[in-house]
């Protein structure tokens, strides 16, 4: 058995029989392990009892030196708590992912009159919609580069009212055709975020409903005489099929679906994600994995399904994984709690 030392024996009376999130520390007062658990009290007793531990943590014993807990509501509430614990204090002893940097997504500020679409590492609840994370930025960068005169959307950080002309000039973005230019009152309200919706289904996958969409359009432009108009929208028509094209269906249900792979070979890891949308496949993204010596494949997809699903604003209908990870049903009731 471990002898605990002075701090931890004078709080181990004292731990709650709740669910909760712990934190090891060394002599130095680094924190060294992250663990979520059921019952606080037992889940901690067991790292300085006799029994039988596995490699790993016969390691991180050697090294603990004082604890700290948060008591939290229910164990889903923990499952959130040490993913964002983990993410913050980068511990030596948890499964984490390699580049754990902030991994960008695209934001959609829809607290704003008129929307702005750009890419940012930070996820504030601020009624916002964000899709991502993606873990290649420089790819990210250039599709929202391409998007720009399919969805003339603004960037811009200009405050702009409902009904009021800011400026008596628009930027060159207009002139591109890559921006409606409300700030010069081109365009309504109403109209423009019915590009925004558009957007926002082609992130979706919904590709014939945008589709659909900008054919309507089209023809009304078309009946109105508005053929230079028409036929700006008949390229965006042409550009969206030409997408449509490269992510072929490969799948009949055509529900959101996140695929996910894995790959082990020796002391690297790699947890792939297929994203699936209207049964086809709209992205892919790998995640290299680490500090998972000693750690079984089961330990590291828990890990991953953790760190991953807790910084996603939004869920997939259904999540297919390779094999059964570690705590396999109070992960599916968290899981299913944030969607929920």
């Amino acid at each position: 058995m471990q002898a605990p030392t002075p701090q931890i024996a004078e709080k181990l009376p004292y731990l709650p029989d709740k669910p909760g999130v712990y934190l090891w520390k060394n002599a130095d007062n680094e924190v060294i392990y992250v663990g979520k658990a059921l019952s606080l009290k037992h889940r901690v007793k067991s790292y300085l009892s006799s029994g039988a531990k596995d490699p790993k943590t016969e390691q991180l014993v050697k090294h603990i030196a004082a604890l700290d807990y948060i008591i939290t509501a229910s164990e889903n509430e923990a499952f959130l708590l040490e993913a964002n614990m983990i993410k913050r204090f980068q511990p030596k002893y948890n499964v984490m992912l390699k580049d754990d940097k902030r991994y960008p997504y695209v934001k959609i500020t829809l607290n704003e009159a008129f929307p702005r679409v750009f890419v940012s590492r930070d996820l504030v609840k601020d009624g916002s919609r964000y899709f991502g994370p993606y873990t290649d930025v420089r790819s990210l960068r250039r599709t929202l580069r391409s998007f720009e005169w399919l969805f003339p959307i603004r960037d811009c950080k200009r405050n702009i009212p409902i009904g009021a002309v800011v400026f008596k000039k628009a930027c060159i973005n207009y002139q591109l055709g890559k921006c409606s230019a409300p700030c010069i009152g081109k365009i309504s309200q109403g109209q423009y975020m019915q590009i925004v919706d558009k957007m926002i289904r082609f992130f979706e996958g919904k590709y014939e409903a945008v589709l659909d969409d900008y054919r309507q359009e089209m023809n009304a432009l078309s009946e109105e005489l508005r053929y230079e108009e028409a036929a700006r929208i008949r390229d965006r028509i042409l550009a969206i099929q030409k997408i449509q094209k490269r992510q072929s269906v490969v799948y009949a249900d055509h529900r959101d679906i996140d695929i996910i792979g894995f790959y082990q070979e020796e002391n690297d890891a790699i947890c792939l994600v297929l994203r699936m949308q209207e049964g086809a496949i709209v992205n892919q993204e790998n995640y290299p994995m680490k500090n998972i010596a000693l750690e079984s494949r089961e330990s590291i997809l828990t890990s991953f399904l953790k760190l991953y699903y807790a910084q996603k604003e939004e869920l997939p209908q259904e999540i297919l994984l390779p094999f059964e990870p570690l705590e396999y049903e109070a992960l599916s009731q968290w899981l299913k709690g944030l969607l929920s």
